[in-house]
C-alpha cells in the first residue's frame, strides 16, 4: 500500500529495464510509451531497411517496366516446372534426381512449409518427419547447440550438416527466415558426401533470386517475450533479367520461452545470381548472423545409482543467470551451374566458413530421487571454428546400345580447423531441481590467447553410373575413393594424436518401375565416419581416434498416385562401429558396434479439397554388439525411441476464405538413459495447434499465424536430459508489399 501511494503521489513513469521487451510494454498492467519505445528500438535498423529497400525495389521495378516494356519480351511461369524442380534433389555423388527415382529416403521441406510452420529452428521445420528428432532437447534450441538424429543416429557437428551441398560447421542456429528448402537424405550419407556420421544429411539450400519483385515484412512474437522482425526482398534486374537477388535480413531480441534465458540476434543474408549466358549461371551466397544469449539452464545428468526423477517445468529457469554465450557466423560461398549441351552439365562450387564464440555452459549432476544437484559453471572461452569446402562435378548421358548411362564424377574437399583459449571450470555448490538455489558468482576468464587446437581434412573422388536398362528397370552402382586426416595439437603447436586414412567404399542399388508413379528398390551402401575424440573429464581427453566404418541396406517403395499424394515405406539395417566412455575405467574406447533396424512408413496427401494429411510412423530396434562388456551388450544405446508417431492435419476452410486450422500429435516411446539401460526415460506426447488467416489489407497480401506448441503444457524429459518446453505461444504477421 505505501508503494501504490507512493507512486500516485509522485506519479513517476515506471521504470523499464535496461533490455526493455515485451514485458516491459505491459509493466504494471498498462502500456508503457517510453518502455514500448525502448522494446522497438532494437528492430528499428532491419525495419528501416525493409522500406528503403522495398521503396527502392518498388521504383526500380516501375522504371524497369517503363524502359523495357517495348523491348523485353512476355514473362511466362511454368507452375510445373517449378513442382519439377521442387521435386528434384541434388545428393553429392549421386547427382540430382527426382525424390521418387532415388534408392533412398529423402524428404524435402520447401520455403512455403517453412514459412507457413513459423518454423523458428531446423527442427521445427522438420517434426513432420517420425525418423528426425532432437539428439540436444527441445530446450536447447534457446540454451545451447541444437543438434539432430536421424534413425536414432546423431548427426556429427563437421561432417552431416550442408549447404547447398557443401560442408559447413553446425554450431550455431541454422537462419529459417534465409533457408528456402530442407532436403533430408536418411542413412547411410558416405558415399553421397564422404565422411559422415550414418544417420544422414541435412542439406540446407538458401532463398533464391524470384523470378517476379517479391517483396515481404514480417514481424512476430514468441513467448515470453521474444520480438522479431524480418525483410525478405528478391527480383531480377538488368537486360534480359541477367541479375538476380534474394536478401534477407532480420532481428530477434527478448526473453525466450525458458524465464531469464533471453536472447539477441541479428542476421544479414543475400543470394545474388548472374545469368552469364541462358547455360550458364553464376552464384554468391552471402550470410552473416550474430547470436548473444544470456541465462544458461543447467545440462543434467543423474548419478550412479540414482533414479530418473519427475521432470520440472520447462519454462522453469534453474542454471546460471550470467552465463550464455557469444557466436558469430559468416559464410561466403560461390556456385556455377553450367549446361553444356542436352546430355551434359557441369557445376561446381566453394564455401568458406568462420564462427565464433564465447561460451559459458552451465552443468549439473542430479544426485538424488528428491532432484538435489551439484551444479558448476564451464568456461570454454575463445572459439573458433573456421572451414573451407569445395565441389564440383560432371553430370551427362551416354547411350552403349540399347542401354542408357546416366553418368556422374567428381570430387569434393574440405578442411575444418578448431582454435579456443582456455577451459576452465568453476567450483560446484547445491542446489535443486524444483527449487533452485542462484549460483554463485565466478571469475572464469580467458587466460590465454587462442591457438589451434584440432584439425580435419578430407578429400575425395567418386563415380556413379545409373543404366537403365529398360523402362522397368534401372541399376546404380557407384565408388567413391577418399582420403582424411585429423589431429588434435597442443598449445605448442604439436600434435598429442593424429591419423590419415584412406578407403574406397562402394554403393549399388536396384530400382524397379512397374508403373511411372511406383519405385521399388533395394541399396547397398558402405561410408566412413570420423572417430571419436574422448570428451573432457575422461582419462584420455582429447585423444583422437580413427574412423569409423558403416554399412547399411535399404528396401522401399515409393508410390505417387496422383499429384495430391505421395505415399513411401522403407526397411532398413545400419551397421556402425561404436564408441562410448567406459564408465568402469573413464576413459573413451571404440569397440563392438550399433546396430539399428528399423521400418519407416510416411503418408502425404489430401483427404478432401480442403484438408490434408501429413502422418508417419518409426520403428527402431537398435542394439549395442561386440563391446566386450557383458553389461552392455544387447543393450539399446541411449536416446534411441522404438517407436515415433506424428500426424498432421492442416484444413483450409471453404466457407471463411483465407482460414486455415492446424493440429499435429507427436508421440514418441521412452529410450534408454545410459548404456546399461538401467534408467529410462518415459515415453511422452505432444500436441501442437496452430491456425493462419490470409486477407488484404489496403490491397496488401497479409497473412496472420498463430501457433501454440504443446498444447497441454506436458512435463517430459526430452533428448539430453533436458526437461522439454512448456506451452509456448507463437504469432506473426506477414505483408506481402
Amino acid at each position: 500500500m505505501v508503494l501504490i501511494k507512493s507512486r500516485l503521489r509522485a506519479r513517476p513513469q515506471p521504470s523499464c529495464p535496461p533490455d526493455a521487451s515485451l514485458k516491459a510494454v505491459r509493466l504494471q498492467g498498462r502500456f508503457n510509451k517510453k518502455c514500448a519505445a525502448a522494446a522497438v528500438q532494437p528492430f528499428l535498423p532491419t525495419l528501416v531497411l525493409g522500406t528503403l529497400a522495398v521503396s527502392f525495389s518498388t521504383a526500380h521495378a516501375q522504371a524497369a517496366s517503363q524502359d523495357e516494356a517495348a523491348t523485353m519480351p512476355a514473362v511466362t511461369v511454368s507452375a510445373s516446372s517449378a513442382d519439377a524442380a521442387q521435386d528434384t534433389v541434388r545428393m553429392g555423388a549421386l547427382g540430382a534426381q527426382p525424390i521418387r527415382d532415388t534408392p533412398f529416403s529423402i524428404t524435402s521441406v520447401s520455403e512455403e512449409s517453412i514459412r507457413d510452420s513459423d518454423a523458428r529452428f531446423l527442427i521445427d521445420a522438420l517434426r513432420d518427419d517420425p525418423s528426425v528428432m532432437t539428439s540436444s532437447g527441445g530446450a536447447a534450441s534457446y540454451s545451447a547447440i541444437q543438434q539432430i538424429q536421424i534413425r536414432g543416429l546423431s548427426l556429427a557437428y563437421n561432417n552431416n550438416y550442408k549447404r547447398n551441398g557443401l560442408s559447413v560447421i553446425h554450431f550455431g542456429e541454422t537462419a529459417m527466415e534465409s533457408t528456402g528448402r530442407i532436403d533430408v537424405l536418411k542413412g547411410l550419407s558416405g558415399f553421397a558426401y564422404g565422411f559422415s556420421g550414418p544417420g544422414g544429411v541435412v542439406n540446407i539450400v538458401p532463398k533464391k533470386p524470384t523470378e517476379e519483385p517479391y517483396r515481404a515484412v514480417s514481424v512476430g512474437y514468441t513467448s515470453q517475450s521474444l520480438l522479431r522482425a524480418a525483410v525478405d526482398l528478391g527480383g531480377r534486374f538488368g537486360a534480359n533479367d541477367q541479375f538476380g537477388y534474394r536478401i534477407n535480413a532480420a532481428k530477434e531480441n527478448g526473453e525466450t520461452p525458458i524465464d531469464k534465458v533471453r536472447m539477441n540476434r541479428t542476421l544479414f543474408s543475400g543470394y545474388f545470381d548472374w545469368r552469364v549466358t541462358p547455360d550458364l549461371t553464376l552464384g554468391l551466397d552471402l550470410e552473416q548472423q550474430r547470436i548473444n544469449r544470456t541465462g544458461q539452464p543447467f545440462s543434467y545428468t543423474l548419478a550412479d545409482g540414482v533414479p530418473l526423477p519427475r521432470p520440472p517445468k520447462g519454462s522453469a529457469f534453474n542454471g546460471v543467470d550470467y552465463a550464455g554465450y557469444d557466436s558469430r557466423e559468416t559464410l561466403v560461398g560461390l556456385n556455377a551451374d553450367w549446361r553444356i549441351n542436352s546430355d551434359w552439365s557441369f557445376s561446381a562450387g566453394f564455401l568458406k566458413q568462420s564462427f565464433w564464440r564465447d561460451a559459458n555452459w552451465s552443468f549439473a549432476k542430479i544426485t538424488n530421487a528428491q532432484g538435489d544437484l551439484s551444479g558448476y559453471t564451464e568456461r570454454d572461452a575463445l572459439q573458433d571454428f573456421p572451414g573451407r569446402s569445395a565441389q564440383a562435378s560432371l553430370n551427362g548421358r551416354v547411350r552403349t546400345g540399347p542401354l542408357l548411362h546416366e553418368l556422374t564424377m567428381g570430387f569434393d574437399w574440405r578442411s575444418n580447423a578448431s582454435r579456443r583459449g582456455d577451459y576452465q571450470i568453476s567450483p560446484t555448490w547445491a542446489s535443486n531441481l524444483y527449487q533452485p538455489v542462484a549460483a554463485p558468482p565466478t571469475d572464469l576468464y580467458a587466460g590465454r590467447d587462442e591457438y589451434k587446437n584440432t584439425y580435419s581434412r578430407e578429400r575425395g573422388i567418386y563415380l556413379t553410373d545409373t543404366l537403365h536398362l529398360n523402362e522397368y528397370w534401372r541399376v546404380i552402382a557407384g565408388l567413391r575413393h577418399s582420403t582424411a586426416a585429423s589431429g588434435n595439437l597442443n598449445p605448442a603447436g604439436v600434435a598429442s594424436s593424429q591419423y590419415e586414412a584412406s578407403v574406397t567404399t562402394p554403393m549399388a542399388a536396384i530400382l524397379f518401375k512397374p508403373q511411372e508413379t511406383t519405385t521399388l528398390y533395394t541399396s547397398y551402401a558402405e561410408g566412413l565416419e570420423q572417430g571419436g575424440i574422448a570428451p573432457q573429464g575422461t582419462g584420455n581427453a582429447g585423444t583422437i581416434f580413427g574412423p569409423l566404418k558403416s554399412r547399411q541396406v535399404e528396401v522401399g517403395v515409393k508410390w505417387q498416385p496422383t499429384d495430391r499424394w505421395m505415399l513411401t515405406a522403407a526397411a532398413y539395417r545400419i551397421d556402425k562401429g561404436l564408441g562410448y566412455t567406459d564408465t568402469s575405467t573413464n576413459r573413451y574406447v571404440q569397440s563392438g558396434s550399433q546396430l539399428h533396424r528399423g521400418l519407416e512408413f510416411m503418408v502425404d496427401g489430401m483427404l478432401t479439397r480442403e484438408l490434408r494429411l501429413n502422418a508417419g510412423l518409426s520403428l527402431i530396434d537398435a542394439s549395442m554388439e561386440r563391446t566386450g562388456k557383458a553389461t552392455v551388450d544387447g543393450r539399446r544405446p541411449p536416446n534411441v525411441p522404438r517407436q515415433v508417431f506424428v500426424a498432421a492435419l492442416d484444413y483450409e476452410s471453404a466457407f471463411l476464405h483465407g482460414l486455415g486450422v492446424s493440429a499435429r500429435y507427436r508421440w514418441t516411446g521412452n529410450r534408454a538413459y545410459d548404456a546399461t539401460n538401467a534408467r529410462t526415460l518415459p515415453a511422452y506426447s505432444l500436441v501442437d495447434l496452430g491456425a493462419s488467416y490470409r486477407t488484404r489489407i489496403d490491397n496488401v497480401s497479409t497473412v496472420f499465424r498463430l501457433h501454440v506448441d504443446n498444447l497441454l503444457n506436458t512435463r517430459y524429459w526430452d533428448a539430453g536430459l533436458y526437461p522439454g518446453l512448456s506451452r509456448t505461444v507463437g504469432l506473426t504477421m506477414e505483408m506481402e508489399l
